[in-house]
């Protein structure tokens, strides 16, 4: 029975290794372990939530809650501001940053990227570079692909549904996305 074992778990191993080499969500999820528990993470997490918590607890003069929940979202990654929409009875608005004027617009409930919104969960989209194809998107609005200093788009959830979405802007220091 050694002989027919060693060919089975042969066979099995090459099985496994073309599913994860043909399939992309095979290789995102077991890249996404690999990382996860071989290499050390770069931010100390408690430390980070602290300072979160801490942002959101004490109210500096004359900021509200929105204004400093943004503000701790923003010094996370260390961005230098942007902007949050919150979802009203039937549109999106503006009520915090310091986006430009002709970019805090209002959209509708029914708007092709407040229905994007909805379907990417949260999936936080990075917007850098002119370049990229989320740049050239048919649903990305007119005045969110011309905001230059825009890097990351990420929608904020009550469960499963979207209430809203903040826009980030890139930092001084060139920063990348990872799994942190």
């Amino acid at each position: 029975w050694g002989p027919m074992l060693q060919i089975a778990v042969f066979v099995a191993a090459l099985l496994t290794l073309a599913f994860i080499w043909f399939s992309p969500s095979a290789r995102s999820v077991l890249k996404l372990k690999f990382t996860r528990y071989f290499f050390t993470l770069r931010h100390d997490y408690r430390e980070q939530w602290l300072r979160f918590a801490e942002a959101l607890a004490s109210p500096s003069a004359g900021s509200d809650l929105r204004e400093r929940a943004f503000g701790a979202m923003a010094d996370v990654v260390e961005s230098p501001g942007g902007g949050l929409w919150l979802r009203t009875a039937d549109l999106w608005i503006p009520v915090v940053g310091d986006a430009p004027t002709d970019q805090q617009t209002p959209l509708a409930c029914d708007d092709p990227f407040v229905r994007h919104l909805e379907a990417q969960g949260e999936r936080i989209l990075e917007l850098a570079g002119e370049d990229t194809e989320l740049r050239h998107a048919a649903w990305l609005p007119v005045w969110l692909r011309s905001w230059r200093d825009a890097w990351l788009l990420v929608p904020l959830l009550r469960g499963t549904a979207p209430i809203g979405f903040a826009v980030l802007e890139k930092p001084a220091a060139e920063a990348s996305l990872g799994i942190e």
